[in-house]
């Protein structure tokens, strides 16, 4: 089991485009993933890798906003967590929006695009437009001495063209002929970011995943999926009052023969707060629960099934055996046949999602149900592999 994981891990990387110790720790970091956890960006990191200053350009009034779900359909490896075609027919498109100006000049329109709320959970997609400019930096100013001290060293060239995504088309133009000319080429923007969390009737939630990207037309969007399921004190109401902080901050973009720097100018970034209201949908939700065991392990699971997708909790607690046991650097635990995570299959068929390993503290998976009338999940273990005589069927009220 370990060697097929470590085969399927290392078949993902294109080792092209990457040194051989940055393949062998990617390979690794695969191989050991829990692979429905995708890591939650924090906002500085959002802003310096994708900046919003990359729509300038853009009509502030364009009229026309892209499917931020629609968007989200197939971007990830493991499979989407939801259901997008059912989410965009159920979410709400009322599209409100507010706008901001900070001090350099540079406005800003960020709308509410679309949202889903059924007392279980928030998915909200974001849509930002900007006429911020940039403008090239003179490297024998004062300036770039300036900046020269704060920013870190070069990175490596990354796998993709950065100063593409960050930087608006004219001055993208400037920058490259800059770079082509002299060897290296500096520019500074200004972008607006959302904070990493939101506030929902007064109570900080952090996202439970994000995502972001750009639409054709060139206006920036952002995905949340907020806690779930959501605090007690909200999940009944009819209507919620979604509110978070806006920053905006000069962001400075160099680089030469040794690869590129980027940072911001957290010191003197400003903010706005926003606010939206969202409605709740009425929706069927279901909720199943079952049990699972074995000769060192017995688990709870629970089954939240809902219009756009599902979430399967799964605690579990072990033998003692199981507990003492060391893990080595490949997940094994001294020759211990134990489980390490449960398949997931709708109607017979595997999906992409998976729940990887059996804690006591529970482990989670969304996932899109669409029409099935049963889910299973069948435990593997690090050793022998799947056990279908353990497996756990759940049958879906229709």
């Amino acid at each position: 089991m370990l060697k097929e994981r470590y085969n399927k891990a290392f078949d993902r990387v294109n080792a092209t485009q990457t040194l051989i110790e940055q393949t062998k720790r990617e390979v690794y970091e695969m191989a050991n993933q829990k692979q429905m956890r995708r890591a939650r960006f924090s906002a500085a990191l959002i802003a310096a890798i994708v900046l919003t200053a990359a729509l300038a350009g853009v009509a502030l009034a364009s009229g026309w906003f892209g499917s931020v779900f629609s968007a989200m359909s197939g971007r990830h490896q493991n499979g989407d967590r939801s259901d997008y075609q059912a989410l965009e027919a159920l979410a709400d498109r009322s599209g409100q929006q507010g706008g901001f100006t900070f001090s350099d000049g540079s406005t800003f329109i960020l709308r509410l695009n679309e949202y889903y709320f059924d007392g279980e959970q928030v998915i909200a997609g974001f849509t930002m437009q900007s006429n911020a400019a940039g403008h090239m930096i003179d490297r024998n100013s004062e300036e770039f001495a300036r900046m020269q001290t704060y920013m870190p060293e070069a990175a490596p060239m990354p796998r993709y063209d950065v100063a593409r995504r960050l930087l608006p088309d004219a001055l993208y133009d400037a920058f490259m002929a800059e770079y082509k000319k002299e060897g290296s080429a500096c520019a500074v923007v200004f972008d607006m970011y959302m904070g990493d969390g939101v506030s929902i009737n007064g109570e900080y939630l952090s996202p439970d995943m994000d995502d972001e990207g750009v639409f054709e037309d060139g206006t920036r969007w952002r995905y949340f999926e907020f806690e779930r399921p959501l605090p007690e004190e909200i999940r009944s109401r009819k209507e919620l009052t979604l509110s978070a902080r806006v920053y905006g901050q000069r962001t400075l973009f160099y680089m030469d023969e040794n690869g590129v720097k980027t940072d911001s100018d957290v010191k003197n970034r400003e903010h706005f707060d926003a606010e939206w209201t969202v409605r709740r949908t009425e929706a069927d939700i279901r909720q199943y629960r079952a049990s699972a065991s074995g000769s060192d392990y017995a688990s709870e699971i629970e089954l939240t099934v809902s219009p756009v997708n599902a979430r399967l909790t799964i605690e579990t607690k072990v033998s003692e055996r199981w507990e003492s046991a060391e893990l080595d650097e490949y997940g094994g635990r001294d020759g211990i046949d134990f489980i390490w995570m449960w398949e997931i299959y709708a109607d017979g068929a595997k999906l992409d999602s998976a729940i990887e390993t059996a804690s006591r503290y529970g482990e989670t998976a969304t996932f899109p149900v669409g029409s099935a009338e049963t889910i299973t999940l069948r435990p593997v273990y690090v050793i022998s592999g799947e056990h279908p005589d353990e497996e756990v069927v759940i049958r879906l009220r229709k």
